[in-house]
């Protein structure tokens, strides 16, 4: 719905996905529309693909409260953080 696209170009903007990781989201919220036997993806659907895909994040790089661009230096010298 539209209410579900604003939310994410919204949070896409604020989060500073990149192309993959903003498709990725929309893959995830329509996975779980699709356990809860929605036809289409609703706002609640996307804000739980945007809480995994941080929750992910905080897990992996330790980093989702950096600038991307300091982000994206931690990720490709991740030797250096483990």
């Amino acid at each position: 719905d539209d209410k579900a696209k604003e939310i994410l170009n919204s949070s896409a903007k604020k989060l500073d996905l990149s192309a993959r990781a903003y498709h990725r989201v929309i893959k995830l919220a329509r996975t779980i529309a699709d356990l809860e036997n929605s036809k289409t993806i609703n706002t609640s659907h996307v804000l739980e693909a945007l809480q995994y895909r941080q929750f992910s994040c905080k897990l992996y790089f330790n980093c989702c409260n950096e600038p991307m661009s300091l982000r994206k230096f931690r990720i490709k010298n991740k030797r250096m953080y483990l």
